[in-house]
């Protein structure tokens, strides 16, 4: 992959590493070392030799633990001298089946069983207008943006993924199209605009900043995971999954089908009103998260 690429496999849940020849694996909150119960032995072993699929990039080791503060400076790395950085794989050879250790300690990596390279997103912050995109132009229907993006009155055909890394902004009757997942690891903004077309024709949409959606239609199922969620003179159908501990209705919106927070909601103003519904038909969903039910067609908040 070369160097535009956004896609960062970062490894919290368990980093491995050679140390005077023990094995150690350090977790959130524990510290274990080769033997019983350990995950490295019986990894594959127990998951019927399953092994990752996907895209990875700028892949690094380190001897410490992180705050959830320091997770995002983890997406790019300058300083291959850090300390407690043990490797760093930026993986932007583009050729070969070696991938160089960074860091110069030497942990070089071999590429096994065929992986293909591929190159990165050519998008970048900046502002679209009165235009279409059609995911299926990119590679794997996969839309990358490094930066923030604004798009004004634009159609995105999907299906396929949406991906910023920054703020989002959708306005002036943008339109997104059904079966897109949008994941946005900053603020989302989305005004006069329609995301879905209806129930079976829905969207996915991840927010890990403030998202505010405002005079807009939304069909499918919206997970927010910053500090606050606000929609204001929005009519949403589908489910509403929440972990911002700010929640606000305002003005006349409306929501029907499922609504399931960490957090009480907040009915600030007007004639706001949530009532059940059904949800999207979405099965095996999978957009990066831990393992979650979604839920039923019904009220719960």
């Amino acid at each position: 992959m070369n160097k535009t690429t956004i896609i960062t496999l970062l490894l919290i849940f368990s980093i491995s590493y050679a140390e005077n020849d023990m094995l150690t694996l350090y977790g959130e909150h524990e510290l274990r070392s080769r033997g019983e119960d350990s995950e490295a032995n019986s990894y594959n072993a127990s998951r019927n030799n399953a092994y990752y699929q996907g895209s990875m990039d700028q892949v690094s080791i380190w001897h410490r633990s992180f705050l959830s503060s320091e997770v995002s400076s983890l997406e790019t790395i300058s300083d291959y001298s850090a300390t407690n950085l043990i490797a760093y794989w930026s993986m932007d050879n583009g050729t070969g089946t070696t991938i160089v250790d960074e860091t110069g300690h030497g942990y070089n990596g071999t590429l096994i069983n065929g992986p293909t390279w591929v190159d990165g997103p050519t998008t970048s912050s900046g502002i679209s207008s009165g235009s279409t995109i059609n995911l299926s132009s990119y590679t794997n229907n996969e839309f990358l943006n490094n930066g923030d993006l604004t798009l004004s009155n634009v159609t995105v055909n999907g299906p396929g993924v949406f991906v910023v890394f920054g703020n989002l902004t959708l306005e002036s009757n943008t339109i997104i199209n059904k079966n897109i997942k949008i994941i946005c690891s900053g603020n989302l903004t989305v005004s006069d605009s329609q995301l879905g077309t209806d129930l079976n024709s829905a969207v996915v949409i991840y927010s890990n900043g403030i998202a505010t959606y405002t005079n807009s239609t939304i069909y499918g199922l919206s997970i927010s995971n910053g500090s606050s969620i606000t929609l204001n003179n929005t009519t949403f159908y589908g489910g509403i999954l929440n972990y911002s501990s700010t929640f606000a209705l305002q003005g006349s919106t409306q929501i029907t089908g499922s609504v399931v927070s960490n957090y009480s909601l907040d009915f600030q103003e007007g004639s706001t009103s949530v009532s059940k519904g059904s949800l999207p038909p979405f099965f095996r969903l999978d957009i990066g998260l831990n393992s979650i039910v979604v839920p039923g067609s019904y009220l719960e908040y």
